[in-house]
């Protein structure tokens, strides 16, 4: 069975006065696109991309992604967090599979679950 999400996405004045920043940036550059900037409710924000020319469209819309970044004040890649070791260790298979069904129903991967529990313990 498919699971299906919902989210309600919304326009904010702020996001409609960085949509008409970035409008007016697509222009400026030469790329005839419009672009629609929206946030969920969580806070994430998204865009959508009308008008991208056939010729070049995946150059086009790299651009686009360039510029929303940039305007928003977005950085590319994953954020800065403190460096992580791998390490292996050896638990019995009865408590590996308890911390497996527990990072399972906190929508986490098993490792990152072990290292919260030793980071706390540790710490």
């Amino acid at each position: 069975m498919a699971k299906v999400k919902f989210y309600e996405l919304s326009s904010s004045k702020e996001l409609q006065r960085f949509q008409s920043m970035v409008n007016r940036e697509l222009k400026s550059k030469g790329i005839d696109a419009s672009v629609r900037l929206f946030a969920d409710q969580a806070g994430k924000i998204g865009y959508s991309v009308s008008r991208v020319p056939v010729d070049g469209g995946k150059k086009h819309l790299d651009a686009v992604h360039r510029i929303v970044r940039q305007i928003l004040g977005l950085k590319r890649g994953r954020p800065a967090k403190e460096p992580t070791r791998q390490v292996k260790c050896r638990i019995p298979e009865s408590v590996y599979e308890r911390l497996e069904a527990e990072a399972k129903q906190r929508h986490i991967r098993t490792s990152k679950l072990i290292g919260e529990l030793a980071s706390k313990h540790v710490a």
